[in-house]
């Protein structure tokens, strides 16, 4: 009996043992292929340094980047930010800066993680980039790898421990183990590379893309074809886009963060899909409400509204020609798509916003119109004029996206 005893406990020893090897082994392996970037330990070319899975844990990457960088001042917006806006322009002098831009972002995300980065390290400067697609409540809502328990406050404002489950699914969870394998086996990946400062690296754009206006018009069928735009509403069951903006803004006002705010320069075809698709009278609605949040948040508080600039019109950069179909040498200067534009163009955005000039770039690029409740009327009625022109300047490209609509509707 008492040597049955002890075999049973040498046996559970043994168990407990072997768990206990195949855990560390396990967490050592996760933590050296680090498939979602977290460790910042070493890059092996061919082992670990491509991270083919990141781009589907963006949103537990740079949480957990806000936790170890502790950025003095952050970039807030979806794909678009994370393309164009660098954390290394000059505008942000000796500045920790992070690109915090997450893809297809919702208003609530970026709220969320604005809260995040706001109680690991109180910001000093915020560029908050909008985008229309982002306030759909139907269409665009947080998506999978979005989660509550791992950002620094809940959504009330009250701290929460949300590092030690993101440290355990990324060392210890079946989809840690299943990235790091694909880690190890996909050195080959040429697909989205981010750079430790959040910002999405531009290599593989200019890699993939075969033509440019092929490029363009893949991207505009996937705006006909899917939820981004229809169907369209500020708010659902769910949120209310209009309340969550507010919150942004009072959150800046209330910790006395230089607050920046940008609509994103997209390419006139995409303000063509918002006109083709009847959410043109949605796009001024939209450019109105931003304008009237923004000041009346600021005279409850006493304070002044924060700087609001429109780079969406009609302009020299957001009316960039498209090469012709079948052309695959001429390489467009400030678009990838009409959707993103390159980082050339987001400098620019950058300049305007901190009003900074120097003598190596273009003196007369100015393309940021600052809208306030008293010029909003007229500019507005400024762009439905430039629209018109666009549209009789390039019938070409308008009978382009009408017949895309209708091949997909």
């Amino acid at each position: 009996m008492t040597l049955k005893k002890y075999n049973f406990k040498q046996y559970t020893k043994f168990t407990f043992f072997l768990i206990f090897l195949m855990l560390l082994l396990i967490t050592t392996f996760n933590a050296f292929m680090d498939p979602f970037a977290i460790f910042n330990g070493p890059k092996i070319i061919g082992v670990n340094a491509n991270k083919p899975v990141l781009s589907t844990h963006v949103r537990l990457t740079k949480s957990m980047a806000i936790r170890s960088k502790k950025p003095d001042s952050i970039i807030l917006g979806n794909s678009r930010a994370e393309y164009g806006i660098d954390p290394k322009h000059p505008v942000w002098g000796n500045q920790k800066v992070y690109n915090l831009g997450l893809g297809n972002a919702s208003v609530y995300e970026i709220y969320r993680y604005l809260q995040h980065a706001q109680e690991i390290q109180p910001l000093k400067e915020v560029v908050l980039m909008l985008d229309f697609v982002m306030f759909n409540a139907i269409g665009n809502r947080e998506k999978e790898d979005f989660e509550e328990r791992r950002l620094a406050t809940d959504y009330t404002g009250n701290r929460q421990g949300g590092v030690w489950s993101d440290l355990s699914t990324s060392l210890l969870s079946f989809d840690a183990m299943v990235s790091s394998v694909e880690t190890l086996f996909n050195q080959d990946y040429s697909g989205i590379v981010y750079l430790t400062n959040g910002m999405i690296e531009s290599t593989f754009r200019s890699a993939h893309i075969n033509g440019y206006h092929e490029s363009f018009l893949v991207n505009e069928k996937g705006y006909f074809s899917g939820p981004s735009y229809q169907p369209f509403s500020f708010s659902s069951v769910y949120r209310n886009n209009w309340s969550i903006y507010r919150k942004i803004i009072v959150l800046a006002h209330k910790n006395k963060i230089d607050l920046k705010i940008a609509i994103s320069p997209v390419h006139a075809r995409q303000l063509e899909i918002f006109s083709n698709m009847g959410l043109w009278s949605d796009f001024e609605k939209w450019k109105r409400q931003l304008v009237s949040i923004n000041e009346k948040v600021a005279s409850n508080t006493g304070k002044s509204s924060f700087k609001l600039l429109d780079f969406s019109g009609y302009n020299k950069y957001t009316t960039e020609n498209l090469p012709d179909i079948g052309d695959h040498e001429t390489i467009m200067q400030w678009y990838w798509e009409s959707s993103h534009y390159k980082k050339e163009l987001g400098d620019l955005v950058l300049d305007d916003l901190f009003e900074y000039r120097h003598t190596s770039r273009d003196g007369d690029h100015k393309f940021g119109v600052q809208i306030t409740s008293k010029n909003i009327d007229s500019h507005l009625e400024i762009i439905r004029q430039e629209k018109k022109t666009w549209r009789k300047n390039n019938p070409n490209g308008v009978d382009e996206l009408n017949a895309m609509k209708e091949l997909i509707h």
